[in-house]
């Protein structure tokens, strides 16, 4: 990468906002920064010869710490290890799940929470010590899930690194420790290191698997942690590398690695402050923005409580500084000089890059967006109508790993011989433009097909308008039910609303249907942009926020609201409803447990509540007005959670409703929409084998099962009195 830092210093350089301590380590001076220069900073080492084969660096189980596990998966096994961590952390963080602002089926509580941004740095030194691996993950899972042509090279980390790592780490602890007021005492000569150095390897492998795919920011297939713990750009990339290890270190099971993700995730959030707080010029980088992309990712589904809510705040913060910066406005166009030998099409390469790095750091914010406001049931903080920058471009140019591979990757998209005719040819949307396509029903007039990234960038304004309607109509103040409207044209006009949002849905679905790809990455792209599209149907088609209001109130005052009748609206659709979960459930199990999105413990709760909602609302409505009539006695079952949306029997089932809904549990045995206690424990099943073994989704299972806990006595009622089939 020493290119690329040449290239950067040549842009102009200001002071670093995040100014590295001028210490020697070999030659070092201290670090400087170019606004510009973030994007140049992911960049692979520009070769002239053709790059290598792609592919892993070969680890012992030696690197990792510990032997490598046994289990028949090359990764994560799940159940073993979620267990594991739930029986970990549930004595120390059941007052911690219990006050997330995500997942709120139970009770509010009566305890304060404690705060543990303090006492995780304050205890971080005792957890070096503490027995055990850094990791027990094994080292070639990636070998086993990607193709070469998709394989990111992880550089292995060198002493020189370490050494660098080491001082860098000071000083972020430093400034953590100084605004919690803490001192060592009595003062150490250097802060803890993590002895087993192939551990943070393992982390960065863990970031290639579980975060490259769904937020595709690094480019060329090449990690290279050296040049980013180096002075080149100062402390901002070592603080990105430092991101990327409490990142890694959440997803470990071993329990030394999680505890260092929570204290190291601490240091890094006072840093980045830090920065804001003391450099005027910082807000305008996008490396800062870098940085807090990865933070808020990590923080907002961390399981600790105190940073998932701080993540979710701040966001508002990063969006408004990057809204200001002109990140999401479309750059002004400049004409590129023809260029004809080798070295010059090197430079346009990376010039090009710098670009596309810009256009994927915006719009990796708008998906950050779309999972948070999903997930936390909060409003949307972008407009559709200001994301102007321009769409990221097609993979293969993006994961090309040096200039002529690029330039042949262009010809061959633009079936032209000259590139730069080709990269003229490229399209030049923006979110807001294709969204308008979408909208006009044009996108297949065009000979344009959108990538699998696009298609997931089209959610967000299409979660925008869901947000909105869902939020009019859970005011109260209208209704589905045309006996709650005083208004013919409130009515009218809310109901047309309703359909139109929910054709641009399906146009949505027949444009994603067409997406072609193959590799492990596009799989798990394609897998989490369904589950999105599912889970925002569902808050078209149901009033989640009431759903899960009725879960956190009890069975008492449920009891009094299906006398009244108020709960009639709560389903909105009750068999699309019922289909959507499904289908959350069907691509749980298709989706590899080692490349699985952070939030997907999130989305099985989601899906599992609806269901237990509609089975309780069906079971107890007032005066045999059911939700759903789920007792068709004539109708074959429906096993929702393994046919598709296309089929043939779903799409019958969404027009007559003649058929029983059922799933599959993980044993194989089916479970009945009529059994509501066996709803949940589906859904604790599937959160225990199919999602990420993380203090988050160990806090998801604990809410399932204490949710179950104070409905128990409810179920056992509405089995006794549900009628004979």
């Amino acid at each position: 990468m020493a290119s690329s830092a040449d290239h950067a210093l040549r842009q102009g350089i200001a002071t670093d906002p995040f100014e590295t301590p001028s210490i020697r380590l070999g030659v070092l001076n201290q670090g400087t920064f170019n606004s510009r220069q973030s994007h140049i900073l992911l960049e692979p080492i520009a070769r002239t010869e053709p790059a290598a084969e792609p592919g892993l660096v070969q680890r012992s189980s030696r690197d990792y710490g510990g032997d490598p596990r046994a289990e028949s998966s090359p990764g994560y096994p799940g159940r073993s290890d979620l267990e594991l961590i739930y029986e970990e952390d549930k004595t120390a963080l059941v007052a911690d799940w219990d006050h997330w602002a995500i997942c709120r089926c139970l009770p509010p509580p009566t305890a304060a929470p404690e705060d543990r941004k303090k006492s995780s740095i304050m205890t971080l030194e005792q957890n070096f010590g503490r027995p055990g691996p850094w990791t027990s993950l094994p080292g070639n899972r990636r070998g086993a899930q990607f193709a070469p042509a998709e394989r990111f090279v992880n550089v292995k980390l060198s002493e020189a690194t370490r050494e660098w790592l080491s001082v860098i780490a000071q000083r972020f602890m430093r400034v953590a420790m100084d605004v919690h007021g803490l001192t060592l005492d009595p003062p150490s000569p250097a802060s803890p290191e993590v002895d087993d150095f192939g551990a943070l390897g393992g982390y960065l492998e863990t970031v290639l698997t579980n975060y490259e795919p769904f937020y595709p920011l690094v480019p060329a297939r090449i990690l290279e942690p050296n040049q980013l713990a180096g002075p080149q750009y100062g402390r901002g990339s070592n603080l990105l590398l430092f991101l990327m290890f409490a990142f890694g270190s959440m997803l470990d099971p071993a329990i030394k690695a999680r505890r260092f993700s929570t204290a190291l995730i601490e240091i890094c959030r006072h840093s980045i402050h830090d920065v804001l707080e003391k450099d005027s010029g910082a807000p305008g980088s996008g490396l800062l923005f870098y940085c807090s992309l990865i933070f808020i990712i990590k923080s907002s589904f961390s399981g600790d409580k105190a940073h998932m809510n701080i993540a979710v705040a701040h966001r508002h913060m990063y969006l408004t500084l990057m809204r200001s910066a002109g990140h999401f406005r479309k750059p002004h166009r400049q004409t590129q000089p023809l260029i004809f030998e080798h070295e010059g099409l090197k430079r346009f390469w990376q010039s090009w890059l710098e670009k596309e790095s810009a256009s994927r750091l915006a719009y990796g914010w708008v998906m950050l967006e779309t999972e948070i406001s999903l997930f936390y049931d909060c409003r949307p903080i972008l407009n559709t109508s200001e994301l102007e920058a321009p769409l990221p471009s097609n993979e293969s140019l993006w994961l090309a790993s040096n200039a002529e591979e690029w330039r042949q990757n262009l010809c061959k998209e633009g079936s032209f011989d000259d590139w730069q005719v080709c990269l003229d040819a490229q399209p030049d949307h923006s979110l807001r433009s294709l969204f308008q396509l979408l909208m006009d029903n044009e996108l297949d007039r065009l000979d344009f097909q959108p990538t699998i990234l696009h298609m997931r960038l089209l959610l967000y304004p299409l979660h925008v308008l869901v947000a909105e309607l869902s939020q009019l109509l859970d005011s109260g103040l209208v209704s589905m039910q045309s006996r709650w409207f005083s208004s013919p044209t409130m009515q009218s006009s809310s109901i047309l609303r309703y359909e139109e949002i929910r054709l641009l849905l399906q146009a949505w679905r027949d444009v994603f249907d067409r997406s072609t790809g193959q590799g492990a990455r596009f799989r798990a792209m394609r897998n989490a942009t369904l589950t999105l599209f599912h889970l925002i149907s569902l808050n078209l088609f149901t009033a989640f926020g009431k759903l899960e209001r009725v879960a956190r109130e009890g069975p008492e005052i449920f009891d009094s609201q299906t006398r009244t009748g108020s709960t009639l609206s709560w389903i909105r659709a009750p068999e699309l409803a019922i289909v959507h979960c499904g289908q959350v459930f069907r691509l749980s199990r298709e989706m590899d447990r080692d490349i699985c999105p952070i939030w997907s413990a999130a989305a099985i709760y989601r899906a599992t509540l609806i269901l237990w909602s509609v089975s309780i609302l069906n079971a107890s409505s007032a005066d045999g007005h059911n939700v759903i009539n789920l007792c068709q006695r004539a109708g074959k079952e429906l096993v929702i959670d393994e046919a598709t949306l296309q089929d043939h029997d779903v799409q019958q089932y969404l027009r007559r409703g003649d058929a029983k809904p059922i799933l599959t549990a993980e044993d194989g045995h089916r479970v009945s929409l009529h059994n509501s206690g066996e709803l949940l424990r589906l859904g604790i099943d599937t959160v225990t084998r199919r999602c990420l073994p993380t203090s988050f989704s160990a806090g998801v299972r604990y809410k399932l099962e204490e949710m179950a806990k104070v409905w128990e006595v409810k179920h056992r009622s509405l089995v006794d009195q549900e009628p004979a089939m």
